[in-house]
């Protein structure tokens, strides 16, 4: 009889040991999963990153390019007679922003 009870408790602690290894196998899995998730985001975001310093680049260029478009249109300007030069040159700033 206490084989028997000795048995029996064996038994349910294999099953329980079994139960916690199909529990940790579906973590793991679990896991595995959302590190695969995080490593798509993880590229999605660093594809934005990427257009966002196109972006910056871009609008930097434009920025640096500008000074030498005023002066271009300024010099331009210069054979005309022009009464209020801080207007003609507030227009041109205009039409470029745009």
């Amino acid at each position: 009889m206490f084989e028997s009870r000795a048995q029996a408790y064996a038994a349910t602690l294999f099953e329980k040991a079994q139960g916690g290894i199909g529990t940790l196998a579906q973590i793991d899995s679990q896991i595995n999963e959302l590190l695969s998730q995080r490593r798509a985001v993880q590229n999605d975001l660093t594809a934005v990153q990427a257009q966002i310093n196109e972006e910056f680049n871009r609008l930097m260029r434009e920025s640096d390019e500008l000074p030498a478009r005023v002066l271009s249109e300024i010099s331009g300007n210069s054979g005309r007679h022009v009464d209020a030069p801080e207007t003609a040159r507030r227009s041109t700033f205009a039409d470029t922003a745009v």
